[in-house]
């Protein structure tokens, strides 16, 4: 796994700096990995780079492959993220009180847990309903399809900031396929861990990100 070049899974004003490092000296734009997950418990590292400029910033965590590119994670239904600025949890543009902030040279760990097989995974319409007025889809035109809610109680998405797990930041999240994902925003430098040498230990049960590479 590594981040993807492809028009479809990344803005084209990203800075490649290696398969695994990214910058970017313009607005929040966003960048995907090449693979997904859509099963499973899974966690990757992302590190804010020192060598980030003293007004960048990040935001990071997980989106769908309908997530707007020009724009944070979090900006939509389509992905969850956390800022650096306050640590705050992002989703749909809104944003909950999470973690400490975090600043250049920390890195933060993601944690993705999702059913065994999502086909089979038990969906709530009720839940569903109770998302979405807690985040409000953004309805972007043609990107805006219904997403079913997942039931499963485990279905969750967790951060680390150092290695300190700041417990649950999404539950009740959108039954869907997600890539890791980085928005940069003013000269801010990013670099991706897949495993299997992280620099904080990987959660227990979690699988090293860049296993899914050879599921696919």
């Amino acid at each position: 796994m590594v981040i993807s070049r492809a028009a479809t899974h990344s803005a084209p004003q990203i800075k490649f700096i290696s398969d695994f490092k990214i910058g970017n000296d313009g607005g929040y734009a966003l960048a995907r990995t090449t693979h997904g997950f859509d099963s499973g418990c899974w966690y990757f590292e992302v590190t804010f780079e020192e060598a980030s400029a003293p007004d960048g910033h990040i935001r990071l965590g997980l989106a769908q492959i309908l997530a707007e590119a020009q724009a944070p994670v979090g900006y939509d239904e389509y992905s969850y993220g956390i800022r650096d600025k306050d640590g705050a949890a992002m989703h749909c543009g809104v944003n909950k009180v999470y973690a400490s902030p975090f600043k250049r040279g920390d890195t933060v760990g993601v944690l993705l847990r999702l059913p065994s097989d999502l086909n089979k995974a038990p969906i709530s319409e009720s839940l569903r309903a109770e998302t979405e007025k807690a985040y409000p889809p953004k309805g972007l035109g043609s990107y805006r399809v219904k997403q079913d809610i997942l039931a499963d109680p485990a279905a969750s998405i967790c951060f680390t900031v150092n290695g300190q797990n700041q417990g649950i930041a999404f539950k009740n999240i959108y039954k869907a396929k997600y890539y890791p994902a980085v928005s940069l925003y003013g000269g801010a430098e990013a670099s991706f861990n897949f495993g299997p040498d992280f620099k904080f230990p990987c959660p227990a049960q979690a699988k090293n990100a860049h296993l899914i590479a050879v599921s696919e």
